[in-house]
């Protein structure tokens, strides 16, 4: 049966798609393969599977055979999430062209623009905010840790791309509106982050900005951070912005 699933819940289709196999994904298509078939550890489908090891073709060829591109795996993740995740630009480009919702959020709280914005990857951003996603969705989990819950609770694609040190990404959020001021649950703001963590490069970007809130007490807090965790760089950044 060309549907026919191994002991780890994994069809032929769903292996060719894995390993970017384009000709033998067509073949099992061409004999009915059940394209949304998902693996039944993780759940994930033969386009997920695809999207994550960046397989062109086979991505191509599974969704004109009508593949649904906004099915989740167990964790909630999508194919274009995975797609992001990885810097698989020309994916996630197709992903986009095919109706995947850019806004399908992971289990845990990401976007796929947060997830790209984190793993600082920047064609993919680009695509995403081009695509319609939403540059100030905020990641939210109700996971049981508490402090996790704490760490990341309400943290923009802005951010965590402050945190990561990715100014270039900054710059694009910036320029498709997102908001530079908005805080976190535990009330840290990107330029609070940014100077935690010494990213002098972030912070110019910000302090560029003119939407930015530049009043003394946000600047003094970003700058005592900054002393505090012995950022230097960051720390000169802010002194000369106040003085």
């Amino acid at each position: 049966c060309v549907n026919f699933r191994n002991d780890n819940g994994e069809s032929p289709l769903w292996t060719a798609s894995q390993n970017g196999h384009q000709s033998i994904v067509s073949l099992l298509i061409t004999f009915g393969a059940d394209v949304n078939l998902q693996e039944k550890v993780t759940g994930s489908s033969p386009l997920y599977i695809g999207s994550q090891y960046g397989h062109c073709q086979v991505v191509e060829r599974l969704i004109e055979a009508g593949a649904n591109v906004d099915l989740q795996r167990i964790s909630g993740e999508s194919p274009i999430y995975v797609a992001s995740r990885n810097g698989h630009h020309h994916l996630v480009k197709s992903l986009i062209a095919a109706q995947a919702s850019v806004d399908l959020l992971r289990n845990t709280g990401q976007s796929p623009l947060y997830i790209a914005c984190q793993n600082g990857q920047r064609k993919v951003v680009k695509l995403l905010i081009k695509g319609g996603a939403d540059v100030d969705l905020r990641r939210q989990t109700a996971q049981a840790d508490v402090n996790l819950r704490e760490a990341v609770n309400g943290c923009s694609p802005v951010y965590i791309a402050s945190q990561n040190g990715h100014y270039q990404i900054v710059d694009a959020l910036i320029n498709a509106q997102a908001d530079v001021n908005q805080k976190s649950n535990n009330d840290r703001s990107p330029l609070y982050i940014a100077a935690q963590n010494d990213h002098h490069g972030v912070l110019e970007v910000l302090l560029k900005c003119a939407c930015l809130d530049r009043s003394l007490h946000e600047l003094q807090l970003a700058l005592n951070r900054a002393r505090e965790f012995g950022s230097a760089r960051a720390a000169e950044v802010l002194d000369r912005t106040i003085r």
